[in-house]
């Protein structure tokens, strides 16, 4: 089960690693450089933008305008995306500018996704550009002939070391939004969702928000965090669901110890409140101690119920049917 559920996470970075190429950030950012190129120049000393004499000669040397090559705190002033730019020329993450400088990861939100230009003041500017420069000086320093195109393939590279720590965090939320969905899709094909209104399940999106969800028979289905997922009716609280999408055996009894410990305090809320487990895996010494316990009701694979149709419909009954008893 461990290797189907490998199988599973990977086809999914693999699906998310493809939409996010598909976004061609990399492009767009090259872009957004080149419409305001010819708008900035570097005046004064270049030391006083951190660039080193070496580097500056050699860009020049190629007939490149700087400005492709090296960040000017104007430019970012004027449009905080471009950071995705030259950090990416830099070699840096958005972790270690962070460390270095400061967060630039609302910066770097595309354009057509934000709702509005963030503020950038000109010191976070001088900061952020400074840091920039001063490594691609040291990188062009230390390259026996860089080119521009050598930038580009590091722009590429630092977008998938940003995208590969970014999946490490969407990992742990994966198995917590597909179960949501899950869920969601039931109560509307089974037509118990009152409100929001969906007129279908393509209507669904495909990271269900965090929130109240107003079934048929007075039950409210929230989504949240400890529990994972809570079923009320009348302010009561009737069942929940812990997720633990976790795969490495060496933490499944501390990932089993956080569900216990929800499960304790919806116990305590309501003495006969129902709790269910969904594990990414569980472990001989897991088995041991869920059989010994008294905290749930019923435990559940992960990739059972993300694959197995009838493994599945044997969940959902449990919860809607036997557990809830809605019709």
């Amino acid at each position: 089960m461990n290797q189907d559920y490998r199988r599973f996470t990977r086809e999914l970075r693999s699906q998310d690693l493809t939409r996010a190429l598909q976004r061609r950030l990399d492009v767009r950012a090259r872009q957004a450089v080149a419409d305001l190129a010819d708008r900035f120049q570097f005046t004064g000393s270049i030391e006083g933008y951190l660039i080193s004499q070496s580097a500056w000669e050699h860009v020049c040397s190629l007939r490149l305008n700087p400005v492709q090559v090296f960040c000017h705190l104007d430019m970012l002033v004027e449009e905080p995306f471009i950071s995705l730019y030259y950090r990416g020329i830099s070699g840096l993450s958005l972790k270690e500018v962070q460390e270095q400088a400061r967060a630039v990861s609302t910066w770097e939100r595309e354009p057509e996704t934000r709702m509005r230009k963030p503020r950038v003041s000109t010191e976070a500017a001088r900061q952020v550009a400074g840091l920039y420069n001063s490594f691609i000086s040291s990188i062009i320093e230390n390259a026996s002939d860089w080119t521009l195109e050598n930038g580009y393939r590091s722009i590429i590279a630092s977008m998938g070391i940003s995208f590969d720590g970014s999946m490490r965090n969407k990992m742990g939320e994966l198995p917590e939004r597909r179960l949501r969905r899950l869920l969601l899709q039931y109560v509307v094909e089974a037509e118990l969702l009152v409100a929001p209104e969906y007129s279908t399940v393509l209507d669904l999106p495909d990271n269900p928000a965090r929130g109240r969800y107003v079934l048929a028979d007075g039950i409210v289905m929230v989504f949240s965090s400890e529990p994972d997922v809570a079923f009320l009716r009348s302010d009561s609280l009737e069942a929940t669901i812990e997720i633990k999408g976790g795969i490495d055996p060496a933490g499944a009894l501390e990932r089993l110890g956080a569900a216990e410990k929800s499960a304790q305090a919806a116990i305590e809320v309501n003495p006969r409140c129902k709790n269910f487990l969904v594990a990414g895996v569980i472990t001989a010494e897991m088995r041991r101690r869920l059989d010994q316990s008294r905290l749930f009701e019923k435990d559940f694979q992960l990739v059972e119920l993300l694959s197995d149709e009838t493994r599945q419909a044997e969940f959902l009954a449990e919860i809607f049917s036997y557990t809830l008893r809605m019709s």
